[in-house]
């Protein structure tokens, strides 16, 4: 989503005859599915490597979920109002 987000940005800017800003994007969490009812949410740093704070079990798991749900809801309501779709872009590290 991101990249799509950015590639109709560059388009609106070429076609105002601005510049495009460059790609950045950074993570800011690691996730893995265990099942239904079991994830793995390791949070990451700038330079995403791992940090002390994660979730595991039925918490990760429906962390992930919220993620991946929100996804579909994303799309439907930047079609409503554009450029209402947050995302990560670089950190400083």
């Amino acid at each position: 989503m991101p990249m799509g987000y950015h590639a109709a940005g560059v388009l609106a800017a070429l076609v105002k005859g601005d510049e495009p800003q460059p790609f950045a994007f950074g993570f800011m969490v690691r996730m893995m599915s265990l099942g239904r009812r079991r994830g793995l949410v390791q949070f990451v740093d700038a330079h995403d490597q791992p940090t002390t704070r994660f979730l595991t079990g039925r918490a990760g798991a429906m962390f992930k979920e919220s993620i991946c749900r929100s996804t579909v809801v994303a799309f439907y309501l930047e079609r409503k109002v554009t450029g209402l779709y947050p995302w990560s872009h670089a950190r400083k590290a």
